[in-house]
């Protein structure tokens, strides 16, 4: 697994896992993995932008949008 993966796979990890603690965070943590996702997302192309797809970066971005 390539850093670049590597580093799409942990942010989505942790989203994931901010948005179904039941703990109180600070929400400029979720602000700024999301952010950095999609910097991300919008910079690559090619077999990397097919990669983001594939591991669900559209879905966990989608979910980020309900929480309160």
């Amino acid at each position: 697994m390539s850093a670049f993966e590597r580093t799409v796979s942990v942010l989505i990890k942790f989203i994931e896992l901010y948005l179904h603690e039941n703990v109180v965070h600070d929400q400029i943590l979720l602000h700024n993995a999301l952010s950095v996702l999609n910097h991300i997302a919008c910079s690559v192309d090619g077999q990397e932008k097919l990669f983001i797809g594939r591991v669900g970066v559209i879905e966990v971005r989608a979910k980020s949008f309900s929480y309160d």
